[in-house]
């Protein structure tokens, strides 16, 4: 069901002026130069969004556009995919609509080292928190250098979703989704590949080098890393083909976060789902590409060295390997190794399992 309804946006005679704390992710306490604020005027309004134009910016037409461009996004065809989903978003400010940032600063965070076109911030949902620290607002950040077009759509989409998560999480005082999951919903969210296509293929690039699991990138150095998020698509991606696309909104509602969420949502254990989805990248099952992961060959007469992240898959592929020889598979036993054999030609693949399972 892909519900569409008829949006307009107005571009306000009076705009109204509104301050943001805009975090910049660069390490420093909030009240310290870790956040920088903002003053911002309305720029467009819809019936359930606001978009508010900073003031660095100027209110010149291509801004105008843009703010246009947003409310039509959301209010046209995100926000009732969003609704038929998990429902509306939560009100935080008490003002009946969704607040939308358009700023430059995105540009320059982490100290001018990273820009991104978007973000949603879990604290700005949460009720017990004060200024700077929390915007106490349902909203989502953007760069203003954006333009509108599918890119838009899907950098939208993703953040939008991103807003239900928090909507049905942080702003009712539960535990934030771990973000491999928080990342895999949002993309997943998207209507094109715009936002996630590169990913895909760093991931398959090198699929040893980057772990599905990872409960916060940015304590663990891979925020902004192509290739787990590349990674947690298509795992989630794939969860949703075999157990339906209720599963998205399943794992919004509960309760439960990480592996037990996964767990709890599809009745399998992980380690099942974790190996036949590792599998299933060698049999069509990658959106978007033609391809699969790559795979290593290996002649067989000489040992071959691998250094995996945790729950991340290597693939390889042994040639001149006689019928009934035996392959020496060692690793520290704290890896819980999985190692699973199959024909990468054959069109109904059943793996042959050893007795390990994986973290």
């Amino acid at each position: 069901m892909n519900p569409i309804v008829q949006a307009t946006a107005q571009v306000p005679v009076s705009p109204q002026r509104r301050i943001f704390d805009v975090p910049l992710l660069n390490g420093l306490p909030a009240r310290d130069g870790g956040c920088v604020r903002v003053v911002a005027r309305t720029a467009a309004v819809g019936a359930r969004c606001t978009v508010y134009l900073d003031e660095a910016t100027g209110q010149d037409d291509r801004h105008l556009a843009l703010a246009t461009a947003v409310v039509s996004w959301l209010e046209s065809a995100i926000m009732p995919l969003g609704d038929h989903l998990i429902g509306p978003p939560a009100d935080i400010d008490n003002d009946g609509k969704l607040a939308i940032l358009l700023t430059p600063r995105l540009g320059t965070l982490q100290r001018n080292r990273t820009t991104v076109g978007g973000f949603v911030r879990a604290a700005d949902f949460r009720p017990n928190l004060e200024r700077p620290h929390s915007n106490q607002a349902d909203m989502i950040y953007l760069n203003s250098t954006l333009v509108p077009g599918p890119g838009l759509g899907d950098v939208l989409a993703h953040e939008y979703r991103h807003v239900l998560t928090c909507s049905h999480r942080d702003a009712l005082g539960h535990p934030s989704e771990e973000d491999w999951i928080n990342e895999a919903l949002a993309h997943l969210a998207e209507p094109g590949p715009t936002n996630i296509m590169h990913r895909i293929h760093t991931y398959l690039d090198d699929p040893s080098r980057y772990p599905l699991v990872v409960p916060d990138y940015y304590q663990a150095g891979l925020w902004r890393c192509d290739g787990v998020r590349g990674a947690t698509y298509l795992f989630l991606d794939w969860c949703m083909g075999r157990h339906g696309d209720h599963l998205a909104g399943r794992l919004l509602r509960s309760r439960h976060s990480g592996i037990t969420n996964i767990e709890r949502n599809t009745h399998e254990r992980f380690s099942t789902l974790f190996r036949d989805w590792s599998v299933a990248m060698l049999h069509g099952g990658v959106p978007f590409h033609p391809g699969g992961p790559r795979v290593l060959p290996w002649p067989g007469n000489v040992p071959l060295h691998l250094k995996l992240a945790g729950t991340a898959t290597a693939y390889i592929a042994p040639r001149r390997l006689k019928p009934g020889t035996v392959v020496h598979v060692q690793a520290p036993s704290r890896a819980r190794l999985q190692v699973t054999a199959t024909l990468r030609s054959s069109t109904d693949w059943i793996p042959h399992r050893n007795t390990s399972i994986v973290p």
